[in-house]
C-alpha cells in the first residue's frame, strides 16, 4: 500500500483525493497528452502485428502494471530502443489521419500531437526526441514528409497555413468594448474560472497582438523563462523593452527566433484596457 503511486497511508480522504489528482499542467494539457498516448496504444493494438502489439500490453512492474513499451524502452538509450521506437512511430505515421476529413495532418499538428505524445514518454523515462532522433531514410520523418509531399501534389494550399489564423483588424476595439460594458477584466485578482479565463484570454491577445504568434502551435507552448526584461543604454538614454525568444520558427525548424517590444509598450498592455474614450 505505502508503494502504490499517489498514496499515503497516514493521509486523510480530502488529503488522498488532492494527491491523486494534483498537477502542474492545466488540465486541457493533461487531458491531450492522455488523449494521443491512448490513441498511440490503439494504434499498436490494432495494427501493430505480432510484435508490436505486445507493447501495449501490461505486465508486472515492481510494485505496480506497467506497459511493456514503457518496460523495455525506457532507461538508457540504445540502437535497438531507438529502432522498436522508431517502427511503433511508423505505424502512426501511416494510420493516423485528420478525424474529420480523413486526409493527411498539417506539419504543425503533427509537431503538437508529438510535443504532447513525447511529454509522456519523457514522464516515463524514454530519452529520445521525435525532432532529431528518427530522421533517416525510411524513417518516421522521412514517411512523413513524403506523405506531405504527396498530398501537395492533391492540395496545393496543403502545410501553406491557407484559412488559419488572420488578423482581426477590430480585436483591440472588441476587448475595449467588453471591459467597458464589465464582460471582461483581465486584471481582476480572483480566484474564480472566469477570472483565469480572462487573464488567460488577455495574454494570448498580448502574445498574438504584439508578439505575433498565431495558434495553438505557438502559444500554448509558451514558458515564462522565454519571457525576458532589458534595459539599453544608447548616449545616455536608458529603453526599457520586453523580448520573447523561440525555440522553433514557423516550420518548426531549429534556429532561434528573438521578437521584442520596448518596455513602455508592454506596460501600456496593462494599461490601455482601463481607457475607454468619452465618445466611443
Amino acid at each position: 500500500m505505502v508503494f502504490e503511486e499517489g498514496i499515503d497511508v497516514d493521509a486523510s480522504e480530502e488529503e488522498q483525493l488532492l494527491l491523486l489528482n494534483s498537477t502542474v499542467n492545466t488540465k486541457a494539457y493533461e487531458k491531450n497528452k492522455k488523449g494521443i498516448e491512448e490513441r498511440f496504444f490503439d494504434t499498436l493494438e490494432k495494427f501493430g502485428g505480432t510484435h508490436l502489439k505486445q507493447l501495449a500490453l501490461y505486465a508486472e512492474d515492481g510494485f505496480r502494471k506497467e506497459r511493456l513499451f514503457y518496460i523495455k524502452l525506457r532507461g538508457d538509450r540504445t540502437e535497438e530502443k531507438r529502432f522498436i521506437l522508431n517502427k511503433c512511430l511508423l505505424k502512426i505515421a501511416l494510420k493516423w489521419r485528420n478525424q474529420v476529413t480523413g486526409k493527411h495532418m498539417q506539419p504543425s499538428t503533427w509537431a503538437t500531437k508529438m510535443k504532447y505524445l513525447f511529454a509522456v514518454f519523457r514522464k516515463k523515462n524514454i530519452n529520445y526526441h521525435f525532432a532529431t532522433d528518427f530522421n533517416v531514410d525510411g524513417e518516421f520523418h522521412a514517411v512523413l514528409k513524403s506523405q506531405w509531399t504527396m498530398e501537395k501534389g492533391s492540395d496545393p494550399t496543403f502545410a501553406e497555413g491557407v484559412k488559419t489564423a488572420t488578423f482581426d483588424m477590430d480585436g483591440d476595439l472588441k476587448f475595449r468594448e467588453k471591459f467597458r460594458d464589465g464582460k471582461f477584466n483581465p486584471f481582476s485578482v480572483d480566484v474564480s474560472e472566469e477570472a483565469y479565463d480572462n487573464r488567460l484570454k488577455y495574454a494570448i491577445w498580448v502574445l498574438g497582438r504584439y508578439f505575433l504568434l498565431r495558434g495553438k502551435n505557438e502559444i500554448a507552448f509558451c514558458r515564462w523563462d522565454q519571457v525576458k526584461f532589458h534595459e539599453l543604454t544608447v548616449d545616455g538614454v536608458t529603453e526599457k523593452y520586453v523580448e520573447l525568444c523561440h525555440s522553433y520558427d514557423k516550420t518548426h525548424q531549429s534556429p532561434t527566433q528573438t521578437l521584442a517590444i520596448p518596455y513602455h509598450l508592454a506596460y501600456m498592455l496593462t494599461r490601455m484596457m482601463s481607457y475607454v474614450p468619452i465618445n466611443s
